[in-house]
């Protein structure tokens, strides 16, 4: 896989709290099976993106062809599920 970090430059946050959104799958023609994005906030402001495939290693010249959103139930879809994004801010750390 990949991974970037950002950096914001320094922001004044009074918040302390951690989310990871992992809901989101690419579908890539080199990749079998697609990959996964994961996004990570730290105290509220975006700190790294990581992309992983599920099998197999992460090709030289990337094509994301479609992005989709993972429910509950693991299934891609185009719309996001409510009930994750509140279940993330709720265990947010």
């Amino acid at each position: 896989g990949i991974f970037t970090t950002f950096d914001v430059g320094h922001v004044a946050s009074t918040s302390k709290d951690s989310i990871t959104l992992s809901d989101l799958h690419i579908e890539m023609p080199s990749v079998e099976h697609g990959a996964a994005a994961i996004l990570y906030i730290v105290e509220w402001l975006i700190h790294m993106l990581e992309c992983v495939t599920y099998e197999g290693p992460w090709p030289k010249l990337p094509v994301f062809t479609e992005l989709k959103y993972l429910q509950s139930i693991g299934l891609p879809t185009l719309s996001r599920d409510p009930q994750y994004i509140a279940s993330c801010l709720t265990r947010s750390s």
